[in-house]
């Protein structure tokens, strides 16, 4: 299973995303902001991180520009979550480094199939 580092600044959504992801057995780090995301990514090894668009003191944008100019953490692959259905985010996060953008509120099953692509073993996930 996948070590997973998720990065929002809603504690909701933390909560949530981190049940889902261990009942799919994979192993969870939590962050509620940019800086301290990055000092996490900087302290572990990941093999995925959820990152939040719209954040306070960092924005997902920000952090993204951070983990892909760290030539230890670029390899890992970024998934943006974000509320904001705007055209021009999706290009900047795309632009920053993210692998895939999922617009919120999400379905499971698009994480799921996000995350199985990269998964050397082609990953397992709970079904949505």
């Amino acid at each position: 299973m996948a070590r997973i580092l998720v990065i929002d600044d809603s504690a909701s959504v933390l909560t949530s995303l981190d049940f889902y992801l261990r009942q799919a057995g994979h192993e969870t780090h939590l962050a509620s902001d940019g800086p301290t995301g990055l000092a996490a990514a900087a302290q572990q090894t990941f093999d995925f991180i959820l990152l939040d668009l719209e954040m306070p003191r960092m924005s997902g944008i920000e952090v993204c520009k951070a983990l892909k100019g760290d030539s230890k953490l670029a390899a890992v692959p970024v998934i943006i979550m974000t509320g904001c259905s705007l055209k021009g985010f999706h290009e900047q996060a795309l632009t920053a480094g993210a692998k895939v953008i999922l617009t919120k509120p999400f379905d499971f099953g698009a994480l799921d199939a996000s995350l199985k692509t990269d998964l050397p073993s082609g990953g397992c996930c709970l079904a949505a």
